[in-house]
């Protein structure tokens, strides 16, 4: 958290049984979304006299949770398989949600555990937008990102030069006449269920 409040383009922080001497909102006053994994029985960096205040202190306009472990001790958070791999498993979706911004990991961020002891969160996730059955791709550069349908999509298209496309349906993706992927370019079609 000392490095998000010096550096702002760091774009999330996942925070180990955290300590600080004395915290001040100071040294907790950034954007950066802030992951706080605590052990409740942590005689090191005792959740109420260090995580709970990380939490209290950090803007409550940044994205942040306080994962706290039942029962959890200091190196509660070393391990990604401790607390029945919950610390794994949203450490992981932490950072896929807020580092590479993948949509699909915010419901993974924000559901319960029962490993928790205290588990505190200001993060909603955007709502779902359902895929279309059919998709149709036809600019002239078509613009860098995810294309998804539940059933098939159609480009006639062209990937530029750099440009990372990636298409995914259910069923088919066709790939029509005047469709083209510069050299250089990323391009993968990718038959699989929308999310």
């Amino acid at each position: 958290q000392l490095a998000a409040s010096l550096d702002p383009s760091i774009k999330a922080v996942v925070a180990l049984c955290p300590w600080l001497s004395v915290p001040s909102s100071s040294d907790l006053d950034h954007s950066v979304p802030t992951l706080i994994l605590s052990g409740e029985n942590d005689p090191v960096a005792a959740p109420a006299v260090h995580a709970d205040i990380h939490y209290a202190l950090t803007p409550s306009t940044t994205d942040k949770m306080l994962f706290e472990v039942e029962s959890g001790n200091h190196s509660i958070a070393n391990d990604p398989a401790n607390a029945q791999g919950d610390i794994g498993r949203y450490g992981l979706a932490w950072l896929r949600y807020f580092l590479e911004d993948d949509q699909c990991y915010c419901p993974l961020t924000v559901e319960p555990s029962a490993a928790t002891s205290q588990r505190l969160t200001n993060v909603t996730c955007p709502p779902v937008v359902a895929c279309p059955p059919q998709l149709t791709v036809v600019q002239v550069p078509i613009t860098d990102g995810v294309y998804q349908a539940g059933v098939s999509i159609i480009s006639s298209g062209a990937v530029p030069m750099s440009g990372m496309v990636t298409m995914k349906a259910g069923g088919s993706i066709c790939l029509d006449p005047g469709f083209n992927v510069a050299m250089g370019a990323d391009f993968a079609a990718l038959i699989e269920s929308c999310l």
